[in-house]
């Protein structure tokens, strides 16, 4: 029963912890408004799809310890199918219709991530590297574990300033470097034409000095960012066919793979293709599409 003389609501948490022989107590007290029916509009306002993302991943990770994975998935999937189908606004049983409010248009993405994730996935890792990952997840701060979900990437081309690409396979370019950050592993990723070049020696040569300094940017980030970590990620220097080169495509959105079309005469392929059998991130959002407003 509401208070009529006060219209909000207050949640307390305690905290208790010892520092050095001290034992101390902090007290975190928050308030909001608390109505006689749910406003979902107004609650999707002070959604937050970051941290809902790190919840959800410490909710899964916890989940493999008793439950297989396959049961993990399919819950993830039925919590994802929920939220959208509760917030978002749609005609039923007509998928086109469907919008998402701003503050959840990136779960979805984050979901099919998390899915693909070596927080979840295990296949290649020892029982003890799988036990880690799922550790520092547990542990880590919420921009962190966002990163552990999705990783991020950047890109450096000769032709245009670096900057943050969506992680995707189109990003692949003959003439740019790739620099992805998944937490655990720092990857660079050498174009083609870029590879093609170092073999051949041209950043070693003075007539070449401008791709030497090209270079320079792409792993002094990489650099950057394994020294600032702890705990320290693994480093991988790679190019197309490398066998480390699986790091980086285990992670990346194909939407472009074998089994896609191939580009019609006169049209230029974007990006590189991926052999993989996973699904892409656009057929996952249009099956959640299809699942969300069916629901009543």
């Amino acid at each position: 029963t509401l208070f009529r003389s006060d219209p909000n609501r207050y949640v307390q948490f305690i905290t208790k912890y010892e520092s050095g022989t001290d034992t101390r107590i902090r007290v975190t007290t928050l308030k909001h408004l608390a109505r006689d029916k749910t406003d979902f509009p107004a609650l999707a306002k002070d959604f937050d799809q970051l941290a809902a993302t790190v919840l959800i991943a410490r909710m899964a990770v916890h989940k493999t310890d008793s439950t297989p994975l396959f049961d993990v998935l399919r819950w993830l999937d039925r919590t994802t199918i929920r939220l959208v189908s509760r917030f978002g606004t749609y005609q039923k049983d007509q998928p086109q219709t469907l919008q998402l409010p701003r503050e959840l248009s990136l779960f979805p993405a984050f979901m099919y991530h998390l899915r693909r994730s070596a927080c979840l996935q295990i296949f290649n890792s020892s029982p003890d590297e799988t036990t880690i990952l799922r550790i520092l997840l547990v542990k880590a701060p919420c921009d962190d574990g966002v990163l552990m979900v999705q990783p991020a990437l950047y890109s450096y081309s000769m032709n245009a300033a670096p900057s943050a690409v969506q992680l995707d396979i189109s990003a692949v370019l003959p003439d740019n470097v790739l620099v992805m950050d998944t937490f655990y592993d720092v990857v660079v990723y050498d174009g083609e034409t870029i590879a093609a070049w170092k073999e051949m020696g041209y950043d070693k040569d003075p007539a070449y000095a401008h791709f030497a300094e090209f270079l320079v940017a792409p792993n002094a980030h990489a650099e950057a960012l394994v020294a600032n970590r702890y705990p320290t990620p693994k480093f991988f220097q790679v190019k197309k066919k490398d066998p480390n080169a699986r790091i980086f495509l285990n992670r990346i959105n194909p939407s472009r793979t074998h089994n896609s079309a191939a580009p019609q005469p006169g049209q230029q392929q974007q990006g590189e293709a991926v052999l993989t059998d996973d699904v892409s991130l656009a057929m996952f959002v249009d099956h959640l599409k299809k699942l969300a407003v069916q629901q009543q």
